[in-house]
């Protein structure tokens, strides 16, 4: 498509391209040829995820307008939730109530004057509900392209069942004692534990990290779905897996 941006204050219409798309993460990289529309400009920081309960600020165009609307508000979750670009990918996002409406999208949101996620859906079924990318997907978009080509995120491609709270459960795939983790249904044809996976046994160590009954890992000081351990990668990487098939290690 043909792009135009423009800078706050100035009528003048640049002409952009977009350099890469990642849909599945719904970030984008546009650039601007002309050399003269980066004069005066002084290039934002990315700052860390942001904790629950600290204040952020969300800078965009909502509704249109001529003039950045900054608003600000509490972030109010961090957890592993679907995309809405496509809805078929789930990544790291971040809850806010400060307000983000469309216009907003693609808007830095900013805490301590450094970008902490980028403003990109809100659930408008109900109030002060909106979500941005954090920094650690947008650091995984921006390492990925260094080689020219996007690849996308990976995904462990096995299908599992929280079924380890039931203890006779428990004993019938002969899990030790003290051991939490996540069953296996099944995998996906042409995953990368297909050959290596099998239906019942028990994911209990993905990487350096624990899985607990939930399918949960501790990471960046939360509790977060074990895919996340996934996301960290890049394709053509690897990560290790401990599980139990039959009681055994």
């Amino acid at each position: 498509r043909y792009l135009e941006v423009k800078k706050q204050n100035l009528a003048k219409r640049y002409t952009a391209s977009v350099q890469f798309a990642g849909h599945d993460c719904d970030l984008a990289i546009v650039t601007v040829s002309e050399p003269d529309f980066y004069n005066d400009m002084i290039p934002l920081e990315f700052g860390p995820l942001p904790k629950v309960n600290t204040t952020v600020q969300t800078c965009g165009f909502p509704l249109g307008g001529r003039t950045v609307s900054v608003t600000e508000g509490v972030v109010s979750r961090v957890e592993v939730g679907t995309y809405s670009h496509t809805q078929a990918d789930s990544h790291l996002l971040v809850q806010t109530d400060a307000a983000i409406n469309p216009g907003n999208s693609g808007g830095p949101v900013l805490q301590d004057g450094k970008v902490v996620g980028v403003a990109f859906q809100g659930i408008q079924a109900a109030d002060n509900i909106g979500f941005m990318i954090p920094s650690p997907v947008i650091h995984h978009f921006l390492v990925d392209i260094e080689d020219g080509v996007y690849d996308g995120f990976g995904s462990l491609g096995v299908l599992t069942f929280e079924g380890l709270h039931n203890p006779s459960y428990t004993q019938y795939l002969q899990l030790p004692e003290g051991e939490e983790g996540i069953v296996v249904l099944g995998t996906i044809l042409n995953s990368s534990v297909e050959s290596m996976l099998q239906k019942n046994d028990v994911i209990t160590k993905i990487g350096d990290f624990d899985i607990d009954n939930d399918g949960m890992i501790r990471i960046y000081g939360l509790m977060l779905d074990m895919s996340e351990a996934v996301e960290q990668k890049q394709i053509g990487q690897t990560i290790d897996l401990v599980f139990y098939r039959n009681g055994e290690r």
